[in-house]
């Protein structure tokens, strides 16, 4: 993630983005765990101003984040405009590395030049950036070139003519504006507004469907697909034992969830039994997405004598287990979704050409040896 924020009036602003970024980061991996959050800075001040740019590049450090922040001075701004083309310039230098790409800008105040701005500002450089730089073009490179996602958080009507006419010349991509506007009236938005962001650059990213194709290149190692069933009988039986959540059964539940700036979100805990079992595992995933893998397991339940076609997920990572800690969290969504889907069916009960949503129950299953798998 980078995030930029210009000189002058955005003291209280500043303060917000320190004492806020260690709650989104906790949110976002709650609801994300296997993402790995990367935070960059972009403080900038007008052309002309001493040091224009304070710059700190990805790290992973919440708490070099803040302190970064945290010595941020405000000061500047001898004109009404200020100088964000040299900014989002200064964001192509960063060693961008992961899937899921964004920018969050927060700004007051429009850049140079008079096609940005009404004609009242006050702007030295009334013809645009005398550094030769291109807002449009700068864009480009962060859209169509290294995949960066842009959401611009306004604190007045001060830049929609820059926003808007950045947005006519970069043209829709699938029907969306390159740049997402969000309003801010307070620096206690701030939180809210970041986690909304991030959280829908991570769903888009990391929501994918399931290939089988062909064999598919993950980094340097190959992932061997394989969608034909084993000969169970070959295979050994381990012991293992069920987990899951708690379910909903009641609105009030999930609106007790609802992220707020000063608590913690909370998560259901696992129900106390748990339910033991013994599974056969194919050797190979018949399928992985842009998280996980999926395999086939034959599952038998300690009173049953008949086993059960079943489907295994795990990681795709170099540690493909979840820790108990990933697999509640994924329970725990699960199950809102899965009891939001059945208010909405009942709701659409008797109407014309109603669509109903299903979704396939979810349990973690701990494997004797150490294993973690969630179970379709």
């Amino acid at each position: 993630r980078g995030l930029c924020l210009r000189g002058g009036s955005m003291g209280p602003y500043i303060k917000a983005v320190k004492g806020s970024i260690r709650k989104t980061v906790r949110n976002l991996r709650r609801y994300y765990p296997t993402v790995k959050v990367f935070l960059g800075f972009v403080g900038y001040r007008d052309i002309g101003d001493k040091c224009q740019f304070e710059v700190l590049n990805f790290t992973q450090d919440e708490k070099n984040f803040e302190a970064f922040v945290s010595d941020v001075s405000v000061y500047g701004g001898g004109d009404a405009c200020e100088d964000i083309e040299g900014a989002v310039n200064q964001t192509l230098s960063f060693k961008w590395s992961s899937t899921s790409r964004s920018i969050i800008h927060i700004a007051d105040a429009p850049t140079h030049g008079e096609k940005y701005h009404c004609t009242s500002w006050n702007d030295n450089y009334i013809k645009g950036n005398p550094n030769g730089l291109d807002f449009v073009n700068l864009l480009s490179i962060l859209r169509d070139t290294m995949h960066v996602r842009y959401h611009f958080m306004k604190l007045n009507t001060s830049t929609d003519k820059m926003i808007r006419v950045l947005n006519e010349n970069l043209g829709k991509v699938e029907s969306k504006l390159y740049i997402q506007e969000v309003r801010l009236t307070s620096p206690g938005e701030v939180l809210k507004a970041t986690m909304m962001c991030v959280k829908t650059v991570a769903s888009s990213d990391f929501t994918k469907s399931f290939r089988t194709s062909k064999p598919e290149q993950k980094g340097s190692e190959t992932i061997s697909l394989d969608k034909m069933h084993p000969d169970w009988n070959k295979l050994e039986r381990i012991k293992a034992y069920c987990k899951t959540v708690e379910p909903i059964d009641s609105l009030d539940v999930i609106k007790e969830n609802l992220l707020e700036e000063n608590r913690q979100p909370k998560m259901r805990p696992y129900e106390k039994k748990n339910v033991k079992v013994s599974v056969r595992i194919a050797p190979k995933p018949f399928a992985h997405g842009g998280v996980r893998k999926a395999y086939y397991a034959m599952l038998k339940r300690k009173d049953d004598s008949d086993e059960q076609l079943v489907v295994l997920k795990n990681m795709l990572r170099e540690d493909p287990n979840p820790s108990d800690e990933e697999a509640l969290s994924v329970l725990d969504i699960h199950a809102t979704a899965s009891y939001l889907a059945e208010l909405f069916n009942k709701k659409m009960e008797g109407k014309k050409d109603r669509k109903k949503i299903e979704f396939p129950s979810l349990t973690f299953l701990k494997l004797q040896d150490g294993r973690g798998y969630w179970m379709e």
